[in-house]
């Protein structure tokens, strides 16, 4: 039997159009393994969060204690762990007055401060709550 022309034309379009149904359902396949691999990772994260929240409700949540250092020039309110070392609340407090355009005249070097709290200098390695500092306690920030 002899084909002609025509059906070979017509034979390979729809070979064609055969080979893009089979590639249109190949990528709604990968959309859908992309789609699925999505939601477990999802339900992973929501798993792990929820193990944290567990492990968390079991540990006391860190607050956050809001200090007031007052200097020469006025009083900043920072917030702050208790857990943090007294020479991180001043790295924070030169920062904001940095960022205040205020820092200019400061010195770099953090053996030139003197902080105290209640006329008790503070030392730098010292955590806030070690110093017995507490919310809206404050903090007299010194330097020469």
């Amino acid at each position: 039997m002899h084909m002609g022309p025509q059906f070979a034309a017509l034979s390979a379009r729809a070979r064609a159009a055969e080979a893009m149904q089979k590639e249109q359902q190949e990528q709604e396949e990968q959309r859908l393994r992309e789609h699925q691999q999505q939601q477990e990772r999802q339900q992973q994260q929501q798993d792990g969060e929820q193990l944290q929240g567990v492990q968390g409700a079991t540990q006391a949540e860190e607050e956050v204690i809001v200090i007031k250092c007052q200097f020469k020039a006025g009083e900043l309110k920072l917030r702050s762990k208790p857990s943090k070392k007294v020479h991180e609340v001043l790295k924070k407090f030169k920062d904001v007055l940095c960022l205040e355009g205020k820092g200019g005249l400061l010195p770099q070097d953090n053996s030139a401060f003197r902080i105290e709290l209640d006329g008790d200098r503070l030392e730098l390695e010292t955590t806030l709550e070690e110093a017995g500092v507490e919310d809206g306690d404050s903090l007299d920030v010194m330097w020469r």
